[in-house]
């Protein structure tokens, strides 16, 4: 490794509630100082994170507490596109790709696309799509951008 690429390595530093492991995987509930957990996430950025479980990119990783309730150490997400946005709240759910569509855990692709999607902690799924037209003023009755389109209790379609 070059001089440079050393001195841009990334350090990952983390401390407080570690209940779920979604700080370092290996080890206890609490970290009571700041501790470098750089060797136990092995990926250059963290990505998303919740008080749950975090995922890292580059590669992509996933690591805290499962669905099951049992610490995860990080294990490999098998994404394909590339991501935009993470889609969950405690535990990730889906991801909204840079092509606009909504891909899910078990790999299902959604059948349009969306300029965003978030997750909220009731499991409201909230997806917009922009519309430019009428924000010229040549049309006064377009949705301006940012303005959900579609409101669901499930992933987005």
């Amino acid at each position: 490794m070059s001089d440079h690429e050393q001195s841009c390595k990334t350090t990952f530093i983390a401390f407080g509630n570690n209940v779920n492991g979604n700080l370092d995987p290996t080890c206890s509930s609490i970290i009571q100082e700041p501790t470098d957990i750089t060797s136990k996430v092995s990926c250059r950025r963290v990505f998303w994170t919740s008080w749950t479980c975090s995922i890292g990119q580059e590669p992509w990783l996933l690591w805290g507490n499962n669905s099951s309730s049992q610490k995860v150490k990080p294990t490999s997400l098998h994404l394909v596109g590339s991501i935009k946005r993470v889609i969950g709240f405690d535990h990730p759910q889906a991801f909204l790709l840079d092509n606009g569509f909504v891909r899910n855990l078990e790999g299902v692709k959604s059948s349009t696309t969306w300029d965003d999607a978030v997750l909220t902690a009731t499991g409201t799924v909230y997806g917009c799509k922009g519309e430019t037209a009428g924000l010229n003023g040549t049309n006064s009755d377009a949705r301006p951008q940012g303005i959900p389109l579609s409101i669901s209790r499930r992933p987005v379609p």
